[in-house]
């Protein structure tokens, strides 16, 4: 995904595990869960895995100046992208911080799909 993009990469990747009581509440819902925890995935039962990313994107045809219109659209289509991936129930939390003449600053969640874990 990062590729067809081109001149983006992460800085950070890390697994967000929620508290346990976001978890309990999650059970607390009447929606069916499992009898236990998954030890592999290290997350309480009923409480979907979330993954923080951190990253720039490099805006070639202006770096000297504040990005374009077309870098900040090209962010949006790997944030598409994402979305649009089985494995992947939402993206939150989308910040952006172009401060930094020709590099786009991005953060944002993916929500991984409970139902699609692999």
């Amino acid at each position: 995904r990062l590729g067809k993009i081109e001149d983006v990469w992460l800085d950070r990747l890390e697994i967000v595990r929620p508290p346990m009581d976001v978890a309990a509440a999650a059970a607390d819902s009447g929606t069916p869960q499992p009898a236990a925890p998954d030890p592999a995935a290290g997350a309480p039962a009923g409480a979907p895995l979330r993954l923080a990313l951190s990253g720039r994107l490099l805006d070639v045809a202006n770096p000297r100046s504040r990005v374009s219109p077309e870098a900040r659209e090209r962010v949006t289509q790997l944030l598409a992208s994402f979305a649009g991936s089985p494995f992947i129930a939402a993206v939150e939390n989308e910040k952006f911080d172009n401060n930094q003449n020709g590099l786009l600053r991005f953060d944002f969640m993916l929500v991984l799909n409970p139902r699609n874990p692999r």
